[in-house]
């Protein structure tokens, strides 16, 4: 199947995807990691000095250990879910700070930042198709 032909009626999903995301650099690596499996992220590998966190679809998002300061600010990546409100009210629920869900054109959002002062933004789905 090329990139063009999308009429495989046994797999229709794209013939390319995310490997990997990241390295991102963290402070506290045993936060980053709780963190981000409470944002429903699978922990598959834990190295000692760095974590290897599986998404749906099998992108791993690389979270590493580093000494000294780590400069906060937008992450590199998002994250999109199905069930945008329910996902958020389970944050708050689990003590965390996301902002509030703001409706957008294509999508809707919110913000939380991971324990190292990434921003994270997470949106609504708008997959089309089989993926």
């Amino acid at each position: 199947m090329t990139a063009a032909d999308e009429t495989d009626p046994v797999d229709q999903r794209p013939p390319i995807w995310t490997g990997h995301l990241g390295p991102l650099d963290q402070t506290d690596l045993e936060a980053a990691k709780a963190f981000y499996r409470t944002l429903g992220l699978r922990l598959v590998h834990d190295l000692g000095d760095a974590a290897i966190l599986e998404l749906r679809g099998g992108t791993h998002l690389i979270v590493r250990r580093v000494d000294g300061e780590v400069e906060p600010g937008r992450a590199p990546f998002d994250f999109m879910v199905d069930d945008l409100p329910g996902l958020h009210a389970e944050l708050v629920a689990a003590g965390l700070e996301p902002t509030p869900i703001e409706d957008g054109d294509t999508h809707s959002r919110f913000l939380i930042s991971d324990p190292s002062g990434h921003e994270v933004p997470i949106f609504n789905s708008h997959v089309v198709g089989i993926v």
